[in-house]
């Protein structure tokens, strides 16, 4: 429904574990470093894909 929660990723330059950390505390549920790897975007994309629809 539109309450339910848009999971969203953060896509940064920052990798330092208190940045990522900082994301998280922002709303954000996972973080791809920049230069963004497609394999590290897809592993990132299909973790979430779906899970919001299965917890409804």
């Amino acid at each position: 429904g539109p309450a339910a929660r848009v999971p969203i990723i953060a896509l940064s330059a920052d990798v330092m574990p208190h940045q990522i950390e900082r994301c998280r505390q922002a709303g954000m549920v996972d973080h791809v470093a920049k230069p963004i790897q497609r394999d590290a975007l897809i592993t990132a994309l299909n973790q979430w894909i779906g899970r919001e629809s299965a917890a409804a």
